[in-house]
């Protein structure tokens, strides 16, 4: 038989489909689509003038009671505790100088509520003073939230 004669020659040829590998390849996708799904539904809502400030992190938050500063106002959750010019707190709603009252009375009426909570969320102006922010915590602090998150936008 010449060579050319066993090239022709029409011969059976099956293919046979590996199963295995992408099987395999579609459950390494699987997971990995499943731990990058969020399943998380807390919403943070900025109040108006707010710009907060930028973050690499990707953990999500938990539900908590959150504190809102920003340059003309001061928020529990979507409740106006006080309107402040530039970050300042009226003197009048201060106690020793560091504690903001209206915000004590109001966490304090939210740790009565759900006492096996300790932590907060706090969202900051990114141009807000350190010293005006220091009053917030330490009022925070008094009310016995003593784990405070800071809430930023996603960005690269």
């Amino acid at each position: 038989m010449d060579r050319r004669a066993r090239f022709n020659r029409k011969q059976p040829t099956t293919f046979m489909l590996n199963i295995n590998s992408m099987t395999d390849m579609f459950t390494i996708m699987l997971v990995f689509l499943l731990q990058t799904y969020s399943t998380n539904t807390f919403e943070v809502k900025p109040i108006m003038g707010l710009q907060m400030p930028t973050s690499v992190s990707d953990t999500s938050p938990e539900e908590a009671p959150m504190i809102s500063l920003s340059k003309d106002s001061l928020h529990l959750d979507d409740k106006n505790l006080l309107n402040l010019k530039d970050f300042t707190v009226p003197p009048d709603q201060l106690d020793q100088g560091e504690i903001i009252k209206p915000l004590l009375s109001a966490l304090q009426a939210i740790k009565q509520e759900k006492k096996e909570k300790e932590d907060i969320i706090l969202q900051v102006d990114k141009d807000c003073p350190y010293p005006k922010m220091r009053q917030v915590l330490s009022t925070a602090t008094v009310a016995g939230f003593y784990k405070v998150r800071l809430a930023t936008i996603s960005g690269n």
